[in-house]
């Protein structure tokens, strides 16, 4: 048989074994927290730098985009005004046209009633010149 002192140097050197392999195991599940802690920081640094750099490039886009639409819509606005000119002059054009119309309309009307035969032909050798 087991002398009391022998059981109880072997029941603490036992003990003293489950201790120290326990104690490894914290440690060891201590250090695995802090490496999957600097993990975590890691990837949280790692995803704040793509979110501020996804920002950025969305940033200049938008501002480029911007800038597009603002030159596209001067070009629309220039070639605008250059065909509403365009338009206007050849408007213009058209209305001093029959105004010149209606005024020879208007002679031609004055010289059919003219009895005089020579004042006519020479009105209207004077009317077929400004032809």
């Amino acid at each position: 048989m087991f002398e009391p002192v022998e059981c109880l140097l072997f029941v603490q050197t036992q003990l003293n074994e489950v201790r120290r392999k326990t104690q490894q195991r914290i440690q060891e599940k201590e250090k695995k927290i802090q490496e999957l802690k600097q993990a975590v920081n890691t990837l949280k640094r790692s995803a704040q730098t793509v979110v501020e750099e996804s920002e950025r490039i969305y940033t200049e886009l938008i501002c480029s985009i911007e800038k597009m639409r603002n030159e596209v819509k001067e070009l629309i606005r220039a070639k605008e005004r250059a065909e509403l000119s365009r338009a206007e002059g050849l408007l213009d054009k058209l209305e001093q046209e029959i105004v010149d119309l209606k005024r020879r309309d208007t002679e031609l009307e004055h010289l059919s009633h003219t009895e005089d035969p020579i004042h006519f032909l020479k009105k209207l050798l004077n009317a077929s010149t400004q032809l």
